[in-house]
């Protein structure tokens, strides 16, 4: 690999510059109501999972340079992202930035003239103060970001001779509801607690916001965007957890939206539906490396008088018994590979012994194949698999879900066991039959052989 050709003063300075003008072009569009809800319209079309969960900032950026050039931006990766997908980008094409995190610095006192550093862009309002080990407080810290370059799928085409199989991206089934979900973890970054009403209300002072019925990312980005274009110094601090502190009970407004720890890796926020008619829990995620929907199924729950046994399908999954893995809507994602199937049989006494040699975690290779998927992928699903199991176990709900699954359970069984009953009956109903004939020729013989006038005429 040859090495990297060194930039000049004046390429740098020029390269700034225009960084500068794509982040302005960015606060001019979230400073317009009219030009975010027009954003906010079309990412709720918008079927790329990155691209929902960008920052707001982030997508604006994209919209103007979009703007800029005539393109329609709808799908972004960076190169090597693009290879992975089994495209590449085309000879000439020119990127597209956006900010992306890039470590910590030690912060500046002075909010107001911190917008910049020598080692890249700060995004303002990321301060938070780290912890020593002894729990005093330390420096404070900003997040550091960078100008990086990304490219629309638009500018790549595909690989026709891959090497391997290259990584599917799933659409995402309900975009306006994964762009609010996204949108309320911004807001939640910045000290803002969100909750549903019969109205939408907002109060930057306690920050607090109240969507109303209907048109939920919408006013969620119209907060937001206000929040992102105060002054520096007027701007909430995000909220980050210290590096080394016990990080609190997450209380969030909306109930069915909660934080999953995975341990070792990055947590990640669930949205949760239930169908009480069924008995199944719905827990959608998005974090880093992963997002999709994962089914919850109590097991064997008629044979039970309290859950006991659980299993979870990836994708959503309301049809019990049902073995069509392969079309169901919002199927997971984790580490970029697409999972299909389910796993099963976890006691609710083991869920901490879930691991990825456990976990029957598959990826699928056609229309009815599928491999076993990469060992990396197997662990984080298997610790994803266990927060979800763990939160699910601590529901008040939990007699009501596995009254409806056993009900639903007994119906099939039921209807197994007519079915059994009445293959029995119609084998007996033939049995019989076999034994009258049977019987009816002994019968015969027997008046044959005892009829002794018949055996002399014979």
């Amino acid at each position: 690999m040859g090495k990297r050709r060194s930039y000049s003063e004046a390429e740098r300075a020029e390269r700034a510059a225009a960084d500068a003008e794509i982040r302005d072009q960015a606060d001019a569009l979230l400073s317009d109501p009219a030009a975010v809800a027009a954003l906010i319209a079309k990412l709720s079309r918008c079927t790329a999972p990155k691209m929902l969960r960008y920052s707001l900032r982030n997508c604006a950026m994209l919209e103007k340079q979009g703007e800029e050039r005539g393109m329609d931006v709808t799908d972004v990766e960076n190169f090597r992202g693009w290879q992975m997908r089994g495209r590449v980008v085309r000879r000439g094409e020119r990127a597209l930035r956006i900010v992306a995190p890039r470590g910590t610095e030690e912060a500046k006192k002075d909010r107001d003239s911190d917008a910049h550093s020598e080692t890249g862009w700060i995004e303002p309002g990321t301060t938070s103060s780290t912890q020593s080990a002894d729990g005093d407080s330390g420096t404070e810290t900003k997040t550091r970001f960078r100008m990086t370059p990304v490219f629309d799928i638009s500018q790549t085409d595909g690989i026709e001779d891959l090497d391997g199989d290259p990584v599917t991206v799933e659409p995402v089934a309900d975009p306006a509801a994964a762009l609010a979900a996204s949108l309320v973890e911004q807001l939640e970054r910045y000290g803002y607690q969100v909750s549903t009403g019969d109205t939408a209300a907002v109060d930057h002072a306690a920050r607090a916001i109240t969507t109303g019925p209907g048109e939920q990312a919408q006013q969620l980005a119209q907060a937001l965007a206000a929040v992102l274009t105060l002054p520096p110094a007027e701007r909430p601090q995000h909220q980050p957890t210290a590096r080394g502190a016990t990080r609190p009970e997450s209380q969030p407004a909306d109930p069915s939206r909660i934080r999953l720890e995975l341990g070792k890796y990055a947590d990640i926020h669930a949205t949760i539906r239930t169908d009480y008619a069924t008995g199944r829990t719905f827990y959608t995620v998005t974090g880093p490396r992963v997002s999709g929907t994962f089914t919850v199924v109590p097991q064997r729950p008629a044979d039970s008088d309290s859950v006991r046994v659980l299993g979870v399908e990836y994708g959503e999954e309301n049809r019990p018994h049902s073995f069509d893995s392969y079309h169901r809507n919002d199927r997971p994602t984790v580490n970029g590979i697409d999972l299909v199937g389910g796993s099963a049989g976890f006691s609710i006494d083991r869920i901490d012994d879930i691991d990825g040699n456990r976990l029957h975690c598959r990826r699928p290779l056609g229309p009815r194949h599928d491999e076993d998927a990469p060992p990396r992928t197997k662990d984080r699903a298997a610790a994803l698999v266990r927060a979800i199991f763990r939160h699910y176990m601590t529901r008040d709900d939990l007699p009501e879900l596995h009254r409806a699954a056993a009900a639903v359970e007994a119906r099939y069984l039921r209807a197994q066991q007519n079915r059994s009953a009445a293959q029995l009956a119609e084998q007996i109903a033939k049995l019989q039959a076999e034994r009258d004939e049977h019987q009816a020729n002994a019968d015969r013989y027997d008046a044959i052989a005892t009829d002794t006038e018949q055996l002399t005429l014979i």
